[in-house]
């Protein structure tokens, strides 16, 4: 964090007004702002989401619609499939992803490129047009990405010998946490962008962000009550609480990428192996509920009857 962490700057902060705090924990779970759970329900709220859209790319984004956890299907049982963190659309025309990244992979370019392409092959059904795909573009917030030089990279189709954008239907962003001090610097970048950024770091915890604020002043209070609120909420979310753990143990397991049912299956048996909650029928239920299956299929992965499925979750206190 370069000079952030030094006393002198934690106490050299003068009479500026106490940002207000965020909710740090749920249960036994810190409320990272990059865990996937808690990153699809802040990130995933419209009014959020379409604010850090337009930190980034200075538009009007009032008009999209907001989804979480959205699977793309593969045609072929075989291929590999994809569970999307947020995804906004805007009306016909552009599709945005927005994926959390805590974990560096050695092969995060190929799986930016696996998670753009995907998107796009799976727009057209039969009699469409290819003029009629969407402008489709991968956001990665990446904590930690050691390939990277610089906040953001951005990355095009471009044409060898003239450096023209081929096709401006692809676009992958890296936003990469490890450069946020620099990007900090750069006038190129929008308050809001800059306060998105290093919330997504080290927004769960208050002295750090609050330095940060201080520093570069990005006294966004509006933005910063909206969040708040929004993790207040969060604080009562029993199915938050599940999530998390679910998602903490399945992390031993498995990559981010094999949120599929298939990787999902195999992370299950192993908890079985391992005595823990998730490998128990209650257990295996609430994961596979909170992946998103229908009832029928998780009575049938289980070997449950359906009734004892709705029984498991009502007993949990999960809307059905």
């Amino acid at each position: 964090m370069g000079n952030l962490t030094s006393s002198k700057f934690f106490t050299d902060t003068g009479n500026a007004n106490p940002v207000p705090s965020i909710t740090k924990k749920i249960g036994d779970y810190d409320l990272h702002p990059l865990s996937d759970p808690v990153f699809q329900r802040w990130m995933g709220d419209q009014k959020i989401c379409a604010l850090f859209l337009k930190s980034l790319f200075n538009e009007d984004f009032s008009d999209i619609t907001v989804s979480t956890q959205t699977e793309v299907i593969s045609p072929e049982p075989k291929l590999k499939k994809i569970r999307l963190d947020v995804t906004a659309k805007q009306g016909n025309v552009r599709i945005y992803n927005i994926e959390a990244q805590r974990k560096y992979y050695q092969n995060h370019k190929d799986r930016c490129l696996f998670y753009a392409c995907k998107q796009i092959v799976s727009q057209l059904e039969v009699k469409m047009t290819f003029e009629q795909i969407k402008k489709t573009v991968v956001i990665f917030i990446n904590q930690k990405n050691p390939d990277s030089s610089s906040l953001v990279e951005y990355v095009f189709l471009r044409e060898q010998e003239t450096n023209f954008i081929y096709n401006d239907k692809l676009e992958i962003i890296n936003i990469n946490l490890n450069h946020l001090d620099d990007g900090l610097k750069d006038s190129k970048f929008a308050d809001t962008f800059k306060y998105f950024a290093a919330f997504c770091l080290v927004g769960h915890n208050d002295s750090v962000f609050n330095a940060y604020q201080e520093k570069y002043n990005l006294k966004l209070q509006a933005l910063q009550q909206e969040i708040t609120e929004k993790f207040r909420q969060m604080a009562g979310d029993y199915t938050l609480q599940e999530a998390l753990r679910d998602y903490h143990n399945l992390n031993n397991d498995i990559d981010k990428e094999a949120y599929t049912m298939d990787a999902l299956e195999a992370a299950v048996l192993t908890g079985m192996e391992k005595g823990m909650e998730k490998g128990m029928d209650k257990g295996k239920v609430l994961v596979y509920n909170e992946f998103g299956l229908d009832k029928k299929e998780i009575a049938e992965r289980v070997g449950v009857s359906v009734d004892e499925v709705y029984r498991i979750i009502k007993e949990a206190g999960i809307a059905s």
